[in-house]
């Protein structure tokens, strides 16, 4: 029996920094893996643990007027490489995680140029499905209350590969999180009309829609979630694909930079 068949259950690794309150990702950990009945890995690249605790998940979960102990929690400190991306990925890939959630900075300009996102760069390695909430926004969970709120999912819609991945990944989430009474929004921007074969599973309460955007990909995407009022971005990735990637990012990494809300990535 190999390693990959005896492990059963659902892995959501946390990227911290070790901020003393986790901050909004680690919120969005606690309470995504309290709901999909999950065990949590706070995972932080290098020895700072040493100075700094990892975020207290009981605590967190007490405010929240829960148990304690109900999110198996562990946390871990990985060392390995100069490159904090390679060491994330290296920690990360035994564990084999279902989820990655992790915060971002949304700087631009010569901002960005100084300050490399370690969070956009594992998000396009592909390792795992990785949800990326930007700082300073208070993201999908009440982080007073710990409830999750997802009411509106914007899907932009690629070739039947990107599609297939995003939809067939996004709904299972869904599933595992018990999340009913929500809005879909199958989005194409500059091209045909989303077609009414698209593969739109059934779940208790998911209405799904189709909606058309005009403009270069990017712009129609973050104006379609800021009109929609969309809680959760969730977008198919192939990773970095050429010189033009590595100097602008890709769409998905141009995507992440400008919304306010939470950008699912789902590697294909």
């Amino acid at each position: 029996m190999t390693e990959q068949s005896k492990k059963t259950e659902f892995v959501i690794a946390h990227l911290t920094d070790l901020h003393p309150d986790g901050g909004v990702a680690f919120a969005h950990g606690v309470a995504l893996a309290r709901d999909a009945r999950a065990q949590l890995v706070s995972f932080n690249a290098g020895d700072g643990a040493q100075a700094r605790p990892m975020p207290n998940t009981g605590l967190l979960l007490e405010s929240w007027g829960g148990a304690a102990d109900s999110v198996p929690h562990t946390a871990v400190a990985h060392t390995c490489c100069e490159d904090p991306v390679d060491t994330i990925l290296d920690g990360l890939r035994p564990m084999e995680p279902e989820l990655i959630v992790a915060g971002t900075h949304q700087w631009s300009g010569f901002s960005r140029a100084i300050h490399e996102s370690v969070s956009e760069s594992v998000a396009v390695q592909g390792l795992a499905p990785t949800l990326v909430l930007p700082i300073g926004e208070p993201g999908f969970v009440d982080q007073d209350t710990g409830e999750v709120e997802l009411d509106k999912i914007l899907i932009p819609v690629g070739d039947d590969q990107e599609t297939a991945a995003a939809v067939n990944s996004l709904t299972v989430l869904l599933e595992r999180l018990g999340i009913e009474d929500i809005d879909l929004y199958l989005l194409r921007v500059g091209g045909d009309e989303v077609p009414e074969s698209l593969l739109t599973p059934e779940g208790p309460g998911w209405r799904w829609h189709r909606e058309t955007r005009s403009g270069k990909p990017v712009d129609g995407i973050v104006a379609a979630c800021e009109e929609l009022d969309c809680d959760l971005v969730v977008m198919a990735s192939r990773g970095q694909d050429g010189f033009l990637d590595i100097i602008r990012g890709t769409q998905t990494q141009q995507v992440m930079r400008k919304i306010a809300a939470g950008l699912l990535i789902i590697p294909v």
